[in-house]
């Protein structure tokens, strides 16, 4: 979560609202959501080397509600 608030903080014009458990909750303008979904799912899946591959979801929406499966 660390590095992806200063990831966000760096390379664009977002910011990290919330954190819910083990998900992150990211308000950012649309034009920035592809770049910003894969710059987090590459952070989040590439914090720790384990046996199994961690994988992160990434799910986008105009709100919270919008973003769930």
């Amino acid at each position: 979560m660390v590095r992806v608030a200063a990831a966000l903080r760096e390379r664009f014009s977002a910011r990290l609202l919330l954190q819910v458990h083990d998900e992150l909750v990211v308000e950012a303008p649309q034009d920035q959501q592809v770049a910003i979904a894969e710059m987090m799912r590459s952070v989040m899946e590439g914090v720790v080397e384990l046996r199994v591959p961690l994988v992160a979801d990434v799910a986008t929406g105009a709100s919270l509600a919008d973003a769930k499966p």
